[in-house]
């Protein structure tokens, strides 16, 4: 009988425990071994929408790098990424011939209790007309 007590006992002290604050729970949660991306870009024709390969380069500060291919969709699309596990605030810039250049300022990219939060980008890249052959 004693022993049916102690269990009794001990299921309704669980019951009335604390229950632990968001911070808490995120404390006793463990770091994946993982390295993230603080920055993933996809690009695209911005006419058809057909993925198209780029030059992605990121800067933070004195801080730059050209994203390297970290992966490909399911329907196609390229995916850059890069800056791993670097927190900050990034200008990016997007290129490709052909295609007007995009410059993105203030892509602020933070850092939770274990990884940087990466942050995904998806460009659509405006074609630039071919000028006509009087005019070169």
């Amino acid at each position: 009988m004693l022993n049916f007590v102690q269990y009794l006992m001990s299921l309704i002290a669980a019951a009335i425990a604390p229950i632990p604050s968001q911070p808490e729970l995120q404390a006793m949660t463990p770091c994946t071994p993982s390295i993230e991306p603080a920055i993933t870009v996809t690009v695209s024709d911005s006419r058809t929408r057909k993925p198209i390969e780029a030059t992605v380069t990121v800067r933070d500060g004195s801080f730059q790098e050209t994203l390297e291919l970290n992966g490909v969709t399911a329907t196609g699309q390229v995916i850059y990424g890069g800056a791993f596990e670097r927190p900050g605030q990034y200008t990016v810039t997007i290129s490709r011939d052909g295609y007007a250049t995009l410059v993105m300022m203030g892509v602020n990219v933070t850092k939770d209790q274990c990884h940087v939060v990466t942050r995904q980008l998806t460009i659509d890249l405006q074609p630039i007309k071919p000028r006509p052959e009087s005019l070169r």
